[in-house]
């Protein structure tokens, strides 16, 4: 073989070499590129996962609260079965807070509010199924769960505002 020869595929080895060089620094940089962007999607999609939370449990507190002023108005129709459905529903949605992200710092309060719909509920079904004659106490009722829906109402404009 000449030595031109021998010289030229040397030479197409060292360009060789360095293309695949330079090439390997591109896929590198598109590499750590796509990382970053994967990154920073990720960190996106958390934050819009964490704000849709926010708005559903809002959107849940909301919904309580008009629990409460429609159990208030069921006893005042006297419609104490229903009133008790209501109850029942009410307390397991107020129970599912404690999940939720955000009120780790209200789960006592939570469970305060629970323990007074649990009362709540106890005088319904006496007066349902062992007392016909009682008298619900209605504007005590009317006044507890008006104070627990100011309570939903600040930990809404907390979740709302922090």
């Amino acid at each position: 073989m000449p030595t031109w020869a021998s010289w030229t595929g040397f030479g197409f080895t060292v360009v060789g070499a360095l293309l695949t060089a330079v090439a390997f620094y591109f896929t590198f940089r598109e590499a750590r590129e796509a990382k970053r962007a994967a990154e920073a999607a990720t960190a996106a999609a958390n934050q819009a996962r964490e704000a849709i939370s926010q708005k559903v449990t809002i959107a849940d507190l909301a919904v309580i609260r008009n629990s409460f002023v429609t159990i208030v108005r069921l006893l005042e129709a006297q419609k104490f079965e229903v009133a008790l459905h209501e109850m029942q529903t009410v307390r397991q949605r107020v129970n599912e807070l404690r999940e939720r992200p955000g009120f780790e710092a209200n789960r006592d309060n939570v469970g305060t509010v629970l323990g007074s719909l649990m009362q709540i509920q106890e005088t319904i079904e006496r007066k349902l199924w062992s007392e016909p004659a009682m008298n619900i106490p209605l504007a005590d009722i009317s006044k507890v769960l008006s104070a627990h829906s100011d309570q939903l109402a600040a930990w809404g404009e907390q979740l709302r505002y922090d």
